[in-house]
């Protein structure tokens, strides 16, 4: 952003001709006629004449010289092109395409490398459902589907492995008479080697608890098979946990997660339901609600004694005092014993918007018998009708079905072995001690606990050489934060004020400035991961970081780093400016000393954090040949802090006590103090703007003025956001909340149009 007087002297600069060898009345441009044997061009302007051309020699812009005299081609339509893009108007149009084409990249991005399972297309469908493209969505999954292959065999065994107990060697002890299930028919035909055969999976004090069974749930497509689990309440307790995004943060008096070394006792754990908008009911945790609890919805309600039950609400079920949970989801797939008729119809609005109840594929389910016994049945190529015979078949008497597609689901039950507190995941396969209840079948867990290890898993170990460098890519991107890199636009936030970009060098040095900070970030973000994988590892998001999963080792990650930030660095040498390769240098230095100490010593740290921001928008003034003015600074210096803080208070208060296990610095915090100075450096901030605004030259200076409203607005929403105790990061405030983002474009629509 310019000084006043640095700009009007700039405006001065671009009109002047270039050396002059003549008085000003030599030309006239009145009494100008073409040459003969030229014709004379429509778009010519005589005032053009005096600008100079780029390359030209002095004579060569309309004054004696070589070409004096005749005029020049090819410049009418050229300037009736910048005569367009000198409307204010069509300014303001490209500036709202800009912002909205670099939104949708950036949520998608975020999409693609948040935490969780799922594949590509699975989380590009996922992003077009939450953003009212569900049509869209479905009908790109009727064009693409293919039903399962028919006839063939399992690709596995369904014996049980060698060594495991037999649920029928467990016999009435000290008068507690163990439930064992009885075996189960296929419905494929003639069972297998172990198809239907209860295995026990946990015990409880040397008493069977958990069951596990495989059964082929088609005679015609013989070669998919689904596991069921059974699971005797008398001796397990179900806790209900919140999702990290949906229902998303709130007052549940619940973590999202169990941490590493908390987990004793641990059993199992399954997936949950659809998103509430697409659940048909609400959610409910220890007084606290999401939705509404709707009549008639297939509710599972959790007991104050740790047991559940599962219903229709508001016939079976109804809220009292011993309710401590409520999950809904759709309708029931089993009601009193019987599978409903239509089970295969009304699909989009009771089974899911995937491709319908009667198609084939990923679905999971859970189910109460008459005794209590709770069932758990998920599987590959089941149709509603399906699933909902699994259920039935093991003995549900009332049923629901939970989440549909392979990216959601999973059953992973644990055992304590040498650490209690912290169980390892075990399978029901021989292959592998460390799989799923359904080897091989489905990916990783989503929204629900996994266990955090460095140890490479059986499946990750199966892996062929080029989906091993495929995983390993992956992690690369995923430690590179794609969805951080909208920070590097701030380097053009100096020459987009000082309208510099028009320059010869000016985007092109922009951009470059941007891919040196790109560089330098991404290399703090691997040293940083690096030094901070232990507490990540509590973190209840960054657990899933690759370097604290063990996903990317580390020293893959410190050579990463070293080589990004030389990248950064010789970014700057590519275009000879020295200022940008110290700023460059700088923020390295300091984000380094910041994972090494500084990030332990209270408000020195806030700063240090606030000044990455900064430094952006120094290296993008130094590469543009921007001076950027007093005030400008004051206001990029104010938004940076008032970021800073409310990431800490965002901390602080969506953590509780664990944000202090995972940033010890966090205990020299207080809410108060936190939202106070957030506050106050806000309000600061836009007194800076107003300030410089006014300083504005005249043409500038209304548009300026008024665009302070819409920034206003978007600091007012950012503080009522932040002010919510959200665990979601400050950059999904700033990129996924609509009446933000709208603030965020009529800001930028107005500060353009004064430009």
């Amino acid at each position: 952003m310019l000084r006043p007087e640095s700009r009007r002297a700039n405006r001065r600069n671009a009109s002047a001709p270039g050396p002059q060898s003549y008085g000003p009345d030599f030309y006239q441009p009145d009494g100008y006629t073409p040459a003969a044997g030229f014709e004379a061009d429509d778009g010519y302007e005589p005032d053009d004449s005096n600008e100079p051309d780029d390359g030209n020699e002095p004579g060569d812009d309309g004054g004696p010289g070589r070409h004096a005299g005749r005029p020049r081609r090819g410049r009418g339509r050229s300037g009736r092109i910048r005569r367009i893009f000198r409307l204010r108007t069509v300014r303001v149009i490209l500036a709202l395409i800009a912002v909205f084409i670099l939104w949708v990249a950036f949520s998608v991005g975020q999409a693609l490398t948040a935490p969780g399972g799922g594949s590509t297309s699975t989380r590009l469908a996922e992003w077009a459902r939450d953003h009212y493209l569900g049509p869209v969505v479905t009908f790109g999954e009727w064009i693409s589907y293919s039903p399962p292959k028919t006839g063939g065999k399992p690709s596995f065994s369904l014996a049980a492995p060698v060594g495991a107990t037999p649920a029928k060697a467990y016999k009435d002890t000290h008068g507690f008479v163990p439930y064992i299930p009885p075996k189960l028919s296929s419905p494929a035909g003639k069972a297998l080697p172990g198809e239907g055969v209860w295995r026990v999976l946990e015990t409880v004090k040397g008493y069977p608890a958990i069951f596990g069974t495989f059964l082929r749930p088609s005679a015609v497509y013989s070669s998919y098979v689904a596991g069921i689990v059974s699971m005797d309440q008398r001796l397990v307790r179900f806790q209900l946990r919140p999702g990290a995004e949906d229902p998303g943060p709130g007052h549940w008096k619940a973590a999202t997660w169990l941490p590493p070394r908390t987990r004793r006792g641990l059993l199992a754990t399954f997936n949950g339901g659809f998103k509430l908008d697409s659940a048909g009911g609400g959610f409910y945790l220890n007084g606290a609600s999401r939705g509404a609890l709707v009549n008639g919805a297939a509710s599972v309600v959790y007991y104050r004694n740790g047991t559940v039950k599962i219903g229709s609400w508001g016939r079976e079920l109804r809220m009292t005092p011993d309710v401590v949970g409520v999950r809904q989801n759709l309708k029931l797939l089993v009601d009193h014993g019987k599978i409903p008729a239509t089970v295969n119809q009304n699909v989009l609005t009771s089974w899911g918007a995937t491709l319908g109840g009667g198609y084939y594929v990923w679905r999971s389910g859970l189910g109460i018998t008459k005794s209590g016994r709770i069932i758990f049945a998920y599987g590959p190529a089941l149709d509603v009708k399906e699933l909902a015979s699994l259920l039935h078949r093991a003995g549900a008497t009332e049923a629901l079905q939970l989440d549909i597609n392979p990216a959601w689901m999973s059953y992973d039950y644990y055992k304590a072995g040498r650490h209690p507190a912290d169980p390892a995941r075990l399978a029901a396969h021989p292959a592998g001690q460390r799989l799923p209840l359904l080897p091989g079948l489905q990916p990783r867990l989503h929204r629900g606990l996994r266990p955090v290890t460095t140890h490479a898993r059986a499946t990750e170990l199966a892996l062929t050489p080029l989906a091993g460098r495929a995983r390993w890519a992956v992690a690369v991107l995923r430690t590179a934060r794609p969805r951080q890199w909208p920070k590097n636009l701030l380097v053009f936030a100096a020459p987009l004020a000082g309208a510099s970009l028009g320059r010869r060098d000016g985007l092109v040095y922009a951009l470059v400035a941007a891919a040196a900070f790109g560089f330098a970030a991404v290399a703090v973000y691997f040293v940083n991961d690096v030094a901070d994988a232990e507490r990540d590892r509590l973190h209840p998001r960054k657990r899933h970081r690759p370097v604290a999963s063990g996903e990317l080792p580390k020293p893959h990650a410190v050579v990463l780093g070293v080589g990004c930030a030389l990248a950064g660095l010789a970014a700057g040498l590519l275009i000879g400016e020295q200022l940008l390769i110290a700023t460059v240098a700088a923020y390295l230095g300091l984000s380094f000393l910041y994972s090494w100490r500084l990030k332990q010593i209270p408000v020195l740290e806030l700063l240090v954090v606030a000044s990455g921001f900064l430094l952006r928008v120094l290296g993008g003034a130094a590469a543009t040949h921007v001076p950027p003015s007093g005030w400008f600074l004051l206001v990029c210096s104010l938004g940076a802090l008032g970021v800073a803080l409310a990431k800490r208070y965002s901390e602080l208060t969506g953590l509780g006590a664990e944000a202090i296990a995972h940033r010890p610095v966090m205990r020299w915090y207080r809410p108060a103090a936190l939202r106070l100075g957030q506050i106050a450096v806000g309000a600061g901030m836009i007194a800076a703007y107003l300030a410089w605004a006014a300083s504005e030259n005249p043409e500038a200076r209304f548009w300026h003025l008024i665009s302070a409203l819409p920034l206003t607005a978007a600091l007012v929403r950012f503080a009522v956001l932040t002010g919510r105790r959200t665990a979601a990061p400050v950059e999904d405030l700033l990129t996924r909340d609509g009446p933000m983002l709208a603030c965020e474009a009529a800001w930028l629509a107005l500060f353009v149009a004064g430009l």
